[in-house]
């Protein structure tokens, strides 16, 4: 049963998160659900029981790909005639660079009046400088995470919970974070990736016997880890390295069969042993179909 909260009981927080080099929509998409309340489970769409966030260093805010340049924001008078557009170089040449952020947000947000008081607890600033100190803003630690995958039932210390495994193509590490029942994340361990350039895809295998991660990067790269506890926390241990000739588009481990699948741009689907004391060979299981 969904818990029901009164307006008397709400409290809001306050969270500070820094845009440097993140991408405006996964930014604005994590902001619209703290904004709304939905990371916290008495969530309802009907209040306002979201939290305040503090946006800083908006000047460093990134595009994907040539978004940049390219992407259009139209708005229009009223009047004949009256169509105007602009872009996002356009916004930033006129430092609007925090209109853009807050569009993005505005058009995750479901509308109305309400969405029209949560988008007020948006506050954005350049540089790293904000007048919220007093409020003790909490720090979000907002990485270029690209992909993730979960790990459901891990055990630890008499505790179980979800763990969450990301490749984030900011520091060039495998994140794992703690996810709790209130939808928070605490990140237990950060661990750099080897002679990887650019993270890109992952998937985690649990195992009947052991439990792994497969991480890839654009260059045709899949690094096996094994998971397991040092020093009291989540931790990886690198085992090998497959190698392909072009990107490997996808990823998804096997446990009943004990098999890695993986899409590669230009081959097909290939079928690997997840094990190592078994026979490494990749077997092309699909093969793409080239246009003549």
């Amino acid at each position: 049963m969904t818990p029901f909260i009164k307006k008397k009981e709400i409290k809001k927080d306050w969270y500070i998160v820094s845009a440097e080099n993140a991408a405006v929509g996964r930014l604005a998409s994590y902001i619209s659900k703290v904004l709304r309340g939905k990371n916290k489970p008495t969530f309802n769409p009907h209040i306002d029981n979201g939290d305040f966030v503090v946006v800083t260093n908006i000047d460093k805010i990134k595009f994907t790909g040539k978004k940049f340049n390219n992407k259009k924001y139209y708005k229009h008078t009223g009047h004949p005639g009256g169509i105007k557009e602009t872009t996002p170089f356009i916004m930033k040449e006129k430092n609007k660079t925090e209109s853009i952020l807050k569009l993005a947000v505005k058009r995750m947000l479901p509308g109305g009046p309400l969405a029209k008081k949560q988008l007020t607890k948006l506050k954005i600033y350049n540089g790293d400088k904000h007048p919220h100190d007093i409020q003790k803003p909490k720090i979000i630690e907002f990485g270029k995470l690209n992909n993730v995958d979960i790990y459901e039932d891990f055990n630890h210390n008499g505790e179980t919970f979800p763990l969450i495994f990301g490749s984030n193509r900011t520091d060039n590490t495998i994140d794992i974070y703690r996810l709790f029942p209130n939808g928070h994340l605490e990140r237990l361990n950060q661990i750099r990736v080897p002679k990887l350039k650019d993270v890109y895809g992952i998937t985690f295998y649990n195992g009947k016997r052991d439990k792994h991660l497969f991480i890839s990067d654009k260059k045709g790269n899949i690094q096996q880890w094994m998971f397991g506890i040092n020093q009291n926390l989540p931790a990886l241990k690198l085992l090998r390295t497959i190698k392909v000739s072009s990107i490997v588009e996808g990823m998804v481990a096997d446990e009943f069969h004990e098999k890695l699948y993986f899409a590669e741009e230009n081959k097909g689907l290939w079928q690997v042993n997840v094990n190592i004391w078994e026979s490494q060979k990749l077997k092309l299981i699909i093969k793409k179909l080239l246009k003549t």
